[in-house]
């Protein structure tokens, strides 16, 4: 599994990729660390459980920055390397040339993240969705696998980055991201397909709404179509296809940034029947 993959994975099991509107202002960057390291105890590496060397976002003087602490001590004495999440601090054009250090936020009881100017820059040009995305103000996380610590920094040795909303969706795009919000403030209750590590040839829908009672019990697709490439036009048909062969032609719904930048709710977009909330809840 590669650090996206594994970075899916912590997401999508503590419900990150979820929303319904009675989420509203329960979230927060530390609330996610501790949710994300609360799944990291069920995945082993080796012998090593993986929330032993996981460092996640913490406040000073915070009981998930001490247990960052120990996480350091542990990875020294053990010599294992470390994984951490985190979400980079606010863009400034200082870090365009390139950086010594990862600039993340709650850092309280992390090392020094030192990363080497080619390792940032081969980030940059592999995400440049997310590079773009954080230069317009979205939330970027960085997943990052380290050298056995010392006492106060740690060497990045792989660097990976992905972009979410403001309530921590997982966002493919700044396409997605204007969906997202439009869905938000509509107070829609749905889910982010997470892709792991499968090729962005395959099908999966950027979005599902979780409060539609469709006619095969699935969730609602929503799909955002973003390019006029030949390749992904011709991917877009053939998508089209399996969405009318898998929902029908009325099971889902679409948008075309391309023709319009503004998201228009018509009569086509499904409305709200239930709520989401409960079958969520039962997971």
């Amino acid at each position: 599994m590669s650090l996206c993959g594994l970075l899916h994975l912590l997401w999508e099991n503590a419900s990150y990729n979820k929303w319904v509107p009675k989420m509203d202002g329960k979230r927060s960057l530390t609330l996610l660390g501790f949710h994300l390291r609360e799944q990291a105890r069920g995945i082993e590496i080796g012998r090593t459980r993986l929330s032993d060397v996981l460092l996640t976002p913490a406040a000073t003087n915070s009981r998930d920055s001490k247990r960052n602490s120990s996480a350091v001590e542990f990875a020294e004495l053990n010599k294992c390397r470390m994984v951490v999440v985190a979400e980079l601090a606010k863009y400034s054009e200082k870090y365009l040339p390139g950086i010594n250090r990862l600039p993340v936020k709650g850092f309280a009881g992390m090392p020094f993240l030192d990363i080497d100017v080619s390792r940032w820059n081969s980030a940059i040009e592999r995400f440049p969705h997310e590079f773009n995305g954080w230069k317009k103000g979205y939330k970027i996380f960085i997943i990052a696998l380290t050298d056995v610590p010392s006492d106060k920094s740690a060497q990045v040795r792989q660097l990976a980055l992905m972009m979410t909303s403001a309530r921590y969706i997982p966002l493919d795009s700044q396409y997605e991201g204007m969906m997202e919000q439009k869905l938000y403030e509509l107070q829609r209750s749905f889910f982010k397909q997470l892709r792991y590590d499968s090729s962005e040839m395959e099908f999966h829908p950027d979005f599902c709404l979780l409060d539609v009672q469709s006619q095969n019990h699935m969730p609602f697709p929503i799909e955002v179509w973003g390019m006029k490439t030949d390749a992904y036009t011709t991917h877009r048909r053939e998508k089209e296809r399996w969405y009318n062969s898998e929902y029908g032609e009325k099971g889902w719904w679409s948008w075309d940034a391309t023709l319009n930048d503004k998201i228009v709710i018509d009569s086509s977009f499904p409305l709200k029947k239930i709520s989401g909330y409960t079958d969520l809840m039962k997971e």
